[in-house]
Parts: C-alpha cells; structure tokens; sequence
C-alpha cells in the first residue's frame, strides 16, 4: 500500500498543499518559467478544476472552514456563516470572502432557506480532485 493510500483527506491536502508551495517559492526565487514538453494527457477542463480547487484549499483558513464544514456535515449538522463567524477567530467580512472561493470552486454548496444560507460539502467534486491529482502525479 502506497504512502498516500495511508493518509486522511485532510493530511493528503496538507501535503500536496506544502508540495505546490515549495514548488512555488523555489521557482519564483529562480524566475523560473514552467513549460510542458509533452502531452500529460489530462483535458484543458481537467486541468482548470485541479487548478480552482488547489487555489481554494491554498490558504490554511479555507482548509480549516472546508474541514469545519465536512464534519458537521458528517454528524448532520447545519451550518450558516454564524456558525463559522463563531467557531473561528476572524471577521464575518474574511470568512465570507474564503467561504466566496470555495463555493466558486465547487467544493461547498450553498442552500438558501429564508434569509440564511446552508453550506455543504461537495464531496463529489472533492473525490474528483483527489482522482485527478493522483493521476496527475504519476
């Protein structure tokens, strides 16, 4: 059994996230331009959802509101932005404009009921990404 068969979501996406920042930093102090020189057989689509949804986990705050949102998800539990505003130490304006990017990524879903909005986690598009990345690697 391979090393990334052994890791929870959470830990996996941590990993890949440490791996695309180094990655990051180490071209960036090279000024180093990345060009493909073969077909990697991924589609153009592919390729921009791996890209959307690496960009909405890339911050620890969004990984934290997604993992946040998949466990009370798991125990049927309802959350709303109060509940967010509540259960981290920041304002209403930066969760709302981290929960903005993950729900334009398609990993949350937003249901409105009156004047309150439901997320919930989409664990289709998050086991979409996880597929592709693992066939991305090798």
């Amino acid at each position: 059994m391979n090393e990334i068969a052994k890791l929870d979501v959470y830990d996996f996406l941590q990993l890949l996230i440490d791996v695309i920042m180094k990655r990051y930093c180490l071209r960036k102090e090279k000024n180093y331009s990345m060009r493909i020189r073969k077909d990697l057989g991924f589609d153009e689509p592919e390729l921009e959802e791996i890209a959307s949804v690496s960009d909405a986990l890339a911050h620890p705050l969004r990984l934290q509101l997604f993992r946040f949102i998949m466990q009370c998800n798991r125990s049927m539990q309802q959350v709303c932005n109060k509940d967010l505003v509540d259960s981290f130490d920041y304002s209403q304006s930066t969760i709302s404009q981290h929960m903005k990017r993950l729900v334009k990524s398609g990993l949350i879903e937003v249901k409105r009921k009156d004047s309150f909005s439901y997320y919930y986690a989409n664990l289709g598009i998050l086991t979409r990404y996880l597929n592709l990345t693992k066939r991305f690697s090798v």
